[in-house]
């Protein structure tokens, strides 16, 4: 009996692991996309309304957690806003050029600076989106394979 319960534990949280490390990869796919349309936003909202750059991050902070998170100072830092683990070096080459320019141009260099940015995550966005499509499979997969394979070694 308690084998059984000990063996199906096991089981459990194998699977539980493989589904985990699945859902990061789909999680850093929702975030570029959110990411780019916030930025796509932002983008429209200095062409069409002239905000002050600092209302706008206001705004985009109360908004969304990853821009409410990370600016410091008027800058954004990365260890603070809890995504450096979710988003890759890529992912952040991209990013931190954008907010390194943020306020340093006029409005026609930001919103400029907005489309590029986001075109470049949205095709990073689908750049995920191939690798994820066999790297989600394949860890859900392992994941409840290693759970069978230690319950078959343990019985």
């Amino acid at each position: 009996m308690l084998k059984g319960l000990l063996l199906s534990g096991i089981f459990f949280l194998c699977s539980f692991f493989g589904f985990y490390l699945s859902y990061r990869l789909r999680r850093r796919k929702r975030l570029l996309r959110e990411i780019g349309d916030t930025i796509l936003q932002m983008g429209e909202e200095i062409r069409y309304s002239n905000r002050p750059l600092s209302d706008l991050l206001s705004l985009k902070g109360k908004q969304s957690t990853f821009w409410g998170a990370g600016f410091t100072g008027g800058r954004y830092d990365k260890s603070e806003s809890g995504y450096a683990k979710e988003l890759t070096d890529e992912d952040w080459g991209i990013l931190e050029p954008f907010f390194a320019s943020l306020g340093k141009t006029d409005s026609e260099g930001q919103i400029k600076s907005c489309v590029f940015t986001s075109e470049r995550l949205f095709a990073q966005e689908e750049k995920v989106n191939v690798e994820n499509s066999k790297k989600c499979r394949l860890y859900s997969y392992s994941g409840i394979l290693a759970g069978l394979f230690f319950v078959v070694l343990f019985l």
